[in-house]
């Protein structure tokens, strides 16, 4: 298991650093808070990884609950 801070993810050049330590582990898991605003992964980001990308949502239960988005969504 690989965990890093989310703060790597402000620099390309951390970035890579994170595709490259992924090659040493069978899944990348994802992790996004629902009650935070927007999300720190950039589009398609998961594809980078030439592995399983599993995404996981916390905190749904302090997330506002938006007009747009159904209840089941978390």
């Amino acid at each position: 298991m690989v965990d890093t801070p989310g703060e790597l993810l402000e620099s390309m050049f951390f970035k890579n650093a994170l595709i490259n330590a992924s090659w040493s582990v069978d899944s990348v898991v994802l992790v996004q808070a629902a009650d935070e605003r927007g999300t720190r992964f950039p589009p398609g980001f998961s594809t980078a990884f030439n592995r399983e990308v599993l995404g996981v949502v916390t905190k749904c239960a302090q997330a506002p609950r938006a007009s747009a988005t159904p209840p089941s969504a978390c």
